[in-house]
Order: structure tokens, then C-alpha cells, then sequence
């Protein structure tokens, strides 16, 4: 194995002494960066300290262009995530605008829910604020009709647990 030279006491570095373990030069201190100098992670040029990244510049991780520092996301950006726009600060969702797990558009801050729009756990419609609920709702656990508050029980109606008819 060749032995390379010693530097002396606060000798600088030399152009063609390599690293051995990265197989770059070694920079003398205070040395920025060049822009031909590669990071063997990332396989992409070093910024220079306080350098703002330019718009071709891409993020390896999620395939994107990094945002300047204060700069609004785009509409054409992608969070790689749900694959659905990043909105802005303070921005109202749109109809369109879809929540990836329940597949339903999202609702404006104090817009009321609305009849078509289902419940993707009960399958079922959600009831408004203080609404009564319907004679033809059924209670998924015991498969029988909600009664109404104060409405008495009819003498049809069982308990299950009792098996016997209820008085009215």
C-alpha cells in the first residue's frame, strides 16, 4: 500500500490530495463550494451558504422543485402524499376538492352537511344540527326504529333482552 505524505503543521491542503473515504478533495478552510463539486448522496451541486435554489433545482425525495424561502405553493404542485393540491394559507376548500380516506368533498367551515352526502361508517345520511330523527331510520345494533324524544313504545316493539312485550 503507497503511504501518502504528512502535511506539516498548518500546511494547506493541496489540490490533488484526495479523501480516501470520499474520493473528493479535501476544500482548504473558508473554500466555497464549486458548482461542477457534486454531493455523492444526492448526486447534486452544493449550494453556497445563504444561496436561494433555483426553480430547475428537484428534491430527490419527492421528485419537486424546493420553494424559495416565503414562497406560495403553486396550484400545479403536488403533495405526493394524498396527490391532491397543498392549498394556501387561509384558503376555503373547493366543491371539487376531495378527502382521500372517505372519498367525500370536504365541507366549508359552517356549511351544513346535505342530504345526499353519506356517513362512509353507517352508510347512512347525516341528520343537520338538531334534527329529529325519521321514522324510517333504523338503528344499525339492534336493527329497530329510533323512536322519537317522549314517543311511548308500541306494543309490537320487543325487547330483546327481556323477550317479552313491553307495556304501554
Amino acid at each position: 500500500m503507497r503511504r501518502r505524505r504528512t502535511r506539516s503543521r498548518g500546511e494547506e491542503p493541496v489540490h490533488e490530495e484526495k479523501n480516501p473515504f470520499m474520493k473528493t478533495r479535501t476544500r482548504s478552510r473558508g473554500e466555497e463550494p464549486i458548482h461542477e463539486e457534486k454531493n455523492p448522496f444526492t448526486k447534486t451541486r452544493t449550494r453556497s451558504r445563504g444561496e436561494e435554489p433555483v426553480h430547475g433545482e428537484k428534491n430527490p425525495f419527492t421528485g419537486t422543485r424546493t420553494r424559495s424561502r416565503g414562497e406560495e405553493p403553486v396550484h400545479e404542485e403536488k403533495n405526493p402524499f394524498t396527490r391532491t393540491r397543498t392549498r394556501s394559507r387561509g384558503e376555503e376548500p373547493v366543491h371539487e376538492d376531495k378527502n382521500p380516506f372517505t372519498r367525500t368533498r370536504t365541507r366549508a367551515r359552517g356549511e351544513e352537511p346535505v342530504h345526499e352526502e353519506k356517513n362512509p361508517c353507517t352508510r347512512r345520511r347525516t341528520r343537520s344540527r338538531g334534527e329529529e330523527p325519521v321514522h324510517e331510520e333504523k338503528n344499525p345494533f339492534t336493527r329497530r326504529r329510533t323512536r322519537l324524544r317522549g314517543e311511548e313504545p308500541v306494543l309490537e316493539e320487543k325487547n330483546p333482552f327481556m323477550r317479552r312485550r313491553t307495556r304501554s
